[in-house]
């Protein structure tokens, strides 16, 4: 029998709450992170890690081959033994890659720079590290156990941050984020090992792996356009920008990523293996569908205005004058954040339906308009400003595109779903309002004054006009709410 909506809602929401008190604990680590090591990195030393992590992030396509999407979504957990040890040959296969490939990788970005090159090795190990939690993480998410995956996300980051922290104080430079990178991985691994009492065994069954590889495959194909649409803009300003305006680049994107993107991804964790349990049930998936957009925008929404209006302060009270230059781009970024989120949990709709081949074509699409305006935004017309506003565009015209094939899969008019953000959109609006009238009221006062009243200010603004002109939404969610924390 088919679970009631409210069931549906409250599932998601008590399960969204435990996958973002994990996202949010730790990347506000990251967060503070990032702003200690913004006094102890260059800009040029970002761009080296930059174009590493770039590199090992395309790899990172075929890491497990979507073996562990394919046993979330398979009945039982028969095939974990088998997918674990898959997932450890494909790790060793990449980092073998990673080895042998880092020259090349290095004369593409800095003409044959050999600071690149021990680098990119280096990080090659992410690929062992992440099979070893791999499928340990993906039996956690098939179960819904989304508070066990808390401690183990927690102390990977928190290791991470503390890592990079104590080895910038040595003065280790780029290697401390490399270093930080690595060590948060092998502490997530003990972690996940600790929390999940799964083990895998030698027993292997040659029947799966054909099925777990066909599942995989339509994921990588999605996965690996994603990293496309993702990494371009990485490779294209470190080839033609250099590794300094790859760092300001990097730290301009990061914020916006991490207070924005980090929701739809904690979301995602919970609604496609919640949307794989409702996909024979077509009202369950458009109420789940209707109700995570509205949740989304309601977050979004504010967090990248904000960001888009309060740069500057934000900066210059966070980061120092010395990275001034990311505040055009962490504007656009911003931007790009927000149409962004507004259609990314439909492709957990199409994944948790098999229907990956959407995806895959929405992203094609994407990809075609896309790479071809990175390139002349970057190689002719050599600025940051330009890439930024890029992204922005084809984020609105994709996540336009994506809601009205989304509105056809699920047989719900267009209308009912754009109406999911009306609540958020007016609200933003008067918000914006009141921001900007806030810091030019304050233009002459210290950056950490504006900066601060603009939190408050936006906050109360925000707050206040969702709760005199959309109480009702405001109310649905603290039911929502109330009734995840009562049932955890």
């Amino acid at each position: 029998m088919a679970k009631q909506p409210e069931t549906i809602v409250q599932s998601a929401a008590r399960n969204t709450l435990w996958s973002y008190a994990a996202t949010y604990g730790g990347k506000i680590l990251i967060f503070i992170t990032t702003v200690i090591l913004a006094y102890f990195v260059t800009k040029a030393e970002y761009g080296l890690v930059g174009m590493g992590l770039t590199v090992i992030a395309f790899l990172e396509v075929m890491q497990d081959l979507g073996i562990g999407s394919a046993v979330i979504y398979r009945e039982g957990e028969d095939a974990a033994n088998t997918a674990f040890w898959l997932g450890c040959g494909i790790a060793l296969t990449l980092f073998s890659i990673t080895w042998l490939a880092a020259p090349l990788v290095a004369t593409y970005f800095l003409q044959n720079n050999p600071n690149v090159i021990p680098i990119i090795r280096a990080l090659g190990l992410s690929f062992p590290l992440f099979a070893m939690r791999n499928i340990h993480d993906a039996l956690l998410r098939k179960r819904m156990q989304f508070k066990k995956r808390f401690i183990p996300d927690l102390i990977q980051v928190s290791s991470k941050g503390a890592i990079s922290i104590g080895c910038a104080l040595a003065g280790m430079g780029a290697w401390s984020l490399v270093w930080g990178q690595l060590g948060g991985s092998a502490c997530g691994v003990i972690a996940y090992w600790m929390v999940n009492p799964w083990r895998p065994s030698f027993k292997l069954d040659r029947t799966v792996i054909k099925p777990l590889l066909s599942f995989g495959s339509n994921i990588v194909a999605v996965n690996g356009l994603s990293v496309i649409l993702a990494q371009t803009d990485y490779l294209l300003v470190g080839r033609y920008l250099g590794e300094e305006n790859l760092g300001v680049y990097t730290n301009g994107f990061r914020f916006p990523d991490l207070m924005v993107m980090q929701v739809c991804v904690a979301l995602a964790n919970v609604l496609y293996p919640l949307y794989s349990r409702l996909r024979d049930d077509p009202a369950g998936l458009q109420q789940g569908f209707f109700i995570a957009s509205r949740y989304v925008a309601l977050v979004t929404v504010p967090l990248s205005l904000g960001i888009a209006i309060t740069a500057e302060p934000f900066v210059l009270t966070l980061l120092s004058v010395k990275w001034i230059e990311t505040v055009p781009i962490m504007r656009t970024i911003a931007i790009y954040t927000l149409f962004l989120s507004l259609g990314y949990n439909v492709g957990d709709v199409y994944k948790a339906q098999n229907r990956t081949s959407i995806l895959t074509k929405l992203s094609i699409a994407r990809l075609i308009v896309l790479v071809p305006a990175l390139w002349f935004a970057a190689a002719q017309f050599k600025s940051l400003q330009a890439v930024g506003i890029t992204h922005a565009i084809v984020a609105f015209l994709g996540s336009t595109l994506n809601l009205v094939v989304a509105a056809k899969v699920l047989n719900m008019p267009i209308r009912r779903i754009l109406s999911a953000f009306q609540p958020a959109a007016i609200a933003g609006t008067v918000m914006s309002i009141c921001l900007m009238l806030t810091l030019l009221a304050l233009q002459n006062t210290p950056a950490w004054l504006q900066l601060l009243a603009a939190v408050v200010v936006g906050i109360g603004s925000y707050a206040g006009t969702l709760w005199f002109g959309q109480r009702e939404v405001l109310t649905q969610a603290g039911q929502t709410l109330r009734g995840a924390v009562a049932r955890r």
